[in-house]
């Protein structure tokens, strides 16, 4: 679930504009235990997706970086504005590549 164009606020305007798509970003902003992001570049046009996260009740925000010895300090660098805001969040990043996220899991 996503909206793929536009700016933040533009992003924001549509999501509100559509009931299913505010539900989503409710339950964002009400999240809480561990949070984990795979596949996200932190762009400036999704900053609505980060405020949701750090104004909710998150504690563990897990952040996987590709090729992290290369992006880890841009992703790092561009978390920091939000990091801000909630101290209190245990930050996490993972090698993408080690995180298996579409393997299934076998018995």
């Amino acid at each position: 679930m996503f909206v793929a164009e536009g700016t933040s606020a533009q992003k924001l305007s549509k999501i509100f504009s559509i009931p299913y798509l505010r539900i989503c970003y409710d339950k964002l902003t009400a999240a809480s235990g561990s949070l984990f992001v795979f596949g996200h570049s932190v762009s400036d046009n999704d900053a609505h997706i980060y405020d949701a996260i750090f104004e909710s009740n998150i504690e563990t925000f897990v952040f996987c970086v590709h090729n992290p010895a290369q992006n880890l300090p841009e992703m790092k660098e561009r978390l920091a504005r939000y990091r801000e805001r909630r101290v209190d969040i245990k930050f996490l990043y993972v090698d993408a590549s080690t995180a298996n996220v579409w393997h299934a899991v076998k018995p």
